[in-house]
């Protein structure tokens, strides 16, 4: 699963990214960026210049500007994280992102969690 590497209080957790069936691959355009409502529950993956990626291939990973950000798209396909992204314990005890974000209709469409090809 594709993901974003974030800093929290329990150290640095890769959490998966997300894909809406809403938007239109290599549109330019992110439909759940901005709608404020979806944005809030689903933020977009953001970068401040080109993607940096690692253990994947990076003719997929691209960018659009879409009002005032930067969205990293996979695919051509806009990411996104989810809000609400449950963490579970490893056997280790270090947090895991649970993905439960994969398969929530919402918005006028799906959210599906990225796999690398």
């Amino acid at each position: 699963v594709l993901a974003e590497q974030y800093m929290t209080v329990a150290g640095w957790v890769n959490f998966p990214v997300y894909t809406f069936s809403g938007d239109q691959p290599y549109g330019n355009e992110s439909e759940c960026t901005v709608n404020p409502a979806c944005r809030r529950a689903w933020p977009p993956v953001l970068t401040g210049g080109s993607p940096g990626l690692v253990g994947v291939s990076a003719s997929g990973a691209g960018e659009f500007g879409v009002n005032d950000v930067t969205q990293v798209t996979w695919y051509g396909h806009p990411l996104y994280l989810f809000s609400n992204e449950k963490l579970t314990p490893a056997s280790n005890g270090a947090p895991v992102p649970a993905g439960n974000g994969n398969g929530i209709k919402a918005f006028g469409g799906t959210f599906s969690l990225v796999v690398n090809p």
